[in-house]
């Protein structure tokens, strides 16, 4: 069983997933490639990746950290035809450091990008089991 404060974090990390995985599909034009990548590390700490890769319309250059800013947009709204409010990547980030990870923007060989959602993985106190737990 799960305390609420663990499922609070569950809670979190699955919407930041939830974004990264919305924007993957809103950029991705009419043929959607997505994959999701899952892999855990353990040096120097432990911690998992997921990484969403697209072949979407890519970020431009010098863009990657900036489209974490608060209401930025990469395409403008307008011209590209994909809504949105520019949130989803803040929130993404700030929900992923707030548990200790971080959330980052890389460009992908042949078009596209590759989000990742970095978080660290902890032993919790065993009750009952000796659980691994992230953040």
């Amino acid at each position: 069983s799960y305390s609420v404060l663990e499922f609070r974090r569950v809670l979190f990390r699955s919407q930041v997933l939830v974004n990264l995985l919305s924007n993957a599909e809103k950029y991705s034009g009419e043929q959607k490639e997505i994959h999701v990548e899952l892999r855990r590390h353990s040096s120097p700490l432990p911690f998992v990746e997921v990484n969403v890769q697209d072949r979407g319309l890519g970020v431009p250059r010098g863009c990657e950290e900036k489209i974490f800013e608060q209401f930025y947009r990469a395409h403008d709204s307008l011209s590209s035809g994909v809504q949105g409010s520019g949130l989803g990547l803040t929130l993404a980030r700030q929900i992923a450091q707030a548990h200790g990870g971080d959330s980052a923007c890389q460009p992908r060989d042949g078009g596209g990008s590759c989000f990742s959602l970095r978080l660290p993985v902890r032993s919790t106190p065993a009750t009952g089991g000796g659980r691994t737990g992230m953040g």
